[in-house]
């Protein structure tokens, strides 16, 4: 997919994978509606970006992905100023084994939402244009995780909800695409120190990836026309399984 004029909607964006994600969709020509739970550090993320990128062409609407009306009003703001959605990336995310109940919410129920309205919106039976749904996985999506047990069940269940919207007959009949990116670890605030003592213990390493290899990995799902119900491993630590997909293609 040509991301020129194409209009993008991309969760938990205010800081992170999010950000690098809208700010690499906006260097390639894309018009971007970002959400955000942290409505302050958003209104300063949409700010930086609109100087860069124009005004025109960025919107912040502050959405907790746990509530449905705040992220169907994603939806309306994006069509309100854009008249149009493509591209759906159900970014947010949270790693607290203690609060796992929220961990569930936001990182499951939160991409179940997001998947469901972004097909709705995508959907050409519906008055969308087709397009792509892109729901951020993990590697511990499809491998255990022993020190993160409740975070890894919530990407299992990402990458279930991902390859089963792809295998439904009606999303390919009405132009909608699903895929999900599954990187290792990357140079965000989700990694705490906690986490990489862990990681120096079982895998003798601290390195983090960048997040541009991460938007490199979002351009080559968006690229590749062939990959409806991928799953894209990220991880240039192993470089055996970087940006190979894994699981059928539906």
């Amino acid at each position: 997919m040509d991301l020129p004029d194409k209009v993008v909607v991309i969760t938990g964006a205010a800081k992170g994978i999010g950000k690098a994600l809208a700010r690499g969709v906006l260097e390639k020509g894309a018009k971007v509606c970002f959400s955000d739970i942290n409505e302050e550090l958003g209104a300063i993320t949409r700010r930086d970006l609109a100087t860069s990128y124009g005004e025109d062409r960025v919107a912040f609407v502050h959405c907790d992905v746990r509530d449905d009306e705040q992220f169907k009003n994603v939806f309306q703001v994006t069509k309100d100023k854009f008249k149009q959605v493509d591209i759906v990336v159900n970014n947010a995310g949270v790693c607290d084994e203690e609060d796992w109940e929220k961990t569930v919410a936001v990182n499951l129920t939160g991409c179940i939402r997001g998947t469901i309205l972004g097909a709705e919106a995508l959907r050409t039976d519906l008055g969308g244009n087709g397009g792509v749904v892109v729901n951020m996985c993990s590697v511990f999506g499809y491998q255990p995780s022993a020190f993160l047990p409740v975070y890894a069940a919530t990407k299992y269940g990402v990458f279930g909800i991902t390859k089963s919207y792809a295998a439904k007959p009606e999303m390919k009949e009405n132009g909608v695409k699903f895929t999900c990116l599954c990187p290792g670890a990357v140079a965000t605030d989700l990694i705490t120190e906690e986490i990489q003592q862990v990681r120096q213990k079982l895998l003798n390493t601290t390195s983090l990836m960048s997040t541009d290899v991460i938007v490199e990995a979002l351009f080559k799902l968006l690229i590749d026309t062939d990959n409806n119900g991928g799953a894209l491993i990220v991880n240039d630590l192993d470089p055996d399984h970087h940006m190979k997909y894994v699981g059928n293609i539906l």
